[in-house]
């Protein structure tokens, strides 16, 4: 919940009436969260986890 309000700040701050900083908003989200999917997925591979 305050990652999300950190995002719905930042969108806020950036705010020049176009629709960049929604979009980098998100990019930078799913660029997140695909970073941590790719290093959850490193950790269990080490580890030896049968994965799906």
């Amino acid at each position: 919940m305050e990652i999300d309000s950190l995002a719905a700040a930042l969108v806020g701050f950036l705010s020049n009436g176009t629709s960049v900083p929604m979009t980098a908003e998100m990019a930078g989200c799913a660029l997140l969260g695909l970073t941590i999917f790719r290093v959850g997925r490193m950790v269990l591979e080490r580890k030896n986890v049968v994965l799906g």
